[in-house]
């Protein structure tokens, strides 16, 4: 019996393998928009859709705002996935996220309540890791800490957490102080008014030791101790970032490392640091109520 030749054979199987991976990702968007849209429509709100690269905006506020808002965000993660003046393996999207801008915190709030059916703690903004969208209130919020937990999500590949809460946390309180300059970005700063919160919670004996931050999740924090925790683990990361190259190209390394192998909590970074978690604490400690911590 005669055989027929392979390579056309090969051919037609790579051209429907690669139509049915394009029919299940358009699949996907669409289901993925349609739930989206169908929640929106649960508050009772007209949304308007527009793109504006990389996303694709809902929005019930002006045309003009929303598109500020878009595009002053997708700056911002270009620049970050560029490095902040260090590598830490970021890489570009490969397909389009959602962005939805609600008109206040208000009304934020109650998306979040129906659609993850959980309470809020002055709640500025939210990411959906499964959805790769970005939930914020249009004026204001917190904007740019989404952006660094979507960026360290998609470098990962997948929605599962790859790294300690205090990175995935720390990075993005830290890095949501980041400013576009006349000379370019100046990435990451303290936030004073987190500082001076812990400032006071520690002179009454109520912040979170340090190493507790390192080891323990944001959700293990309720209530006041809550924002205590974001105070301290971003405080962390702006002492990593404060002094020289070897501490923040030390953290880097660790933001590397834990997306290959998972949470490394305080011995990750003692590792990293080659210095005992019980110094790190202490120089960490001492920084924050010093005049350096700003």
């Amino acid at each position: 019996m005669r055989r027929r030749p392979l390579l056309p054979r090969l051919v037609v199987f790579g051209g429907v393998t690669v139509t049915l991976g394009l029919v299940l990702i358009g699949m996907r968007t669409f289901s993925q928009n349609a739930r989206i849209t169908a929640g929106l429509a649960e508050l009772g709100a007209e949304f308007d859709t527009f793109d504006s690269p990389p996303f694709v905006v809902y929005t019930s506020v002006s045309a003009t705002v929303s598109k500020r808002v878009a595009d002053d965000l997708g700056r911002f993660i270009n620049a970050f996935l560029a490095g902040p003046g260090v590598e830490f393996g970021l890489k570009p999207f490969e397909s389009d996220l959602q962005l939805i801008l609600f008109p206040d915190v208000t009304k934020l709030q109650a998306y979040f309540r129906r659609t993850r059916h959980d309470d809020v703690y002055n709640l500025g903004g939210f990411y959906d890791a499964l959805n790769r969208v970005i939930v914020l209130p249009a004026e204001s919020g917190d904007a740019y800490h989404e952006a660094v937990h979507l960026c360290l999500d998609a470098a990962s590949g997948t929605t599962q957490p790859h790294h300690s809460s205090w990175v995935e946390e720390g990075m993005a309180t830290y890095f949501a102080r980041s400013t576009l300059q006349r000379g370019g970005w100046q990435f990451g700063g303290v936030d004073f008014v987190l500082r001076d919160t812990l400032r006071q919670a520690r002179s009454m004996g109520t912040a979170p030791r340090i190493r507790d931050v390192l080891e323990a999740g944001a959700v293990e924090f309720s209530g006041k101790q809550n924002s205590l925790y974001y105070a301290s683990a971003h405080l962390i990361v702006a002492w990593l970032f404060a002094d020289g190259d070897e501490r923040r190209h030390a953290f880097a390394d660790l933001v590397q490392q834990e997306r290959l192998t998972g949470p490394g909590g305080a011995d990750g970074l003692a590792a990293r640091l080659r210095m005992p978690i019980d110094q790190i604490e202490r120089d960490v400690e001492s920084w924050i109520e010093s005049d350096s911590c700003q």
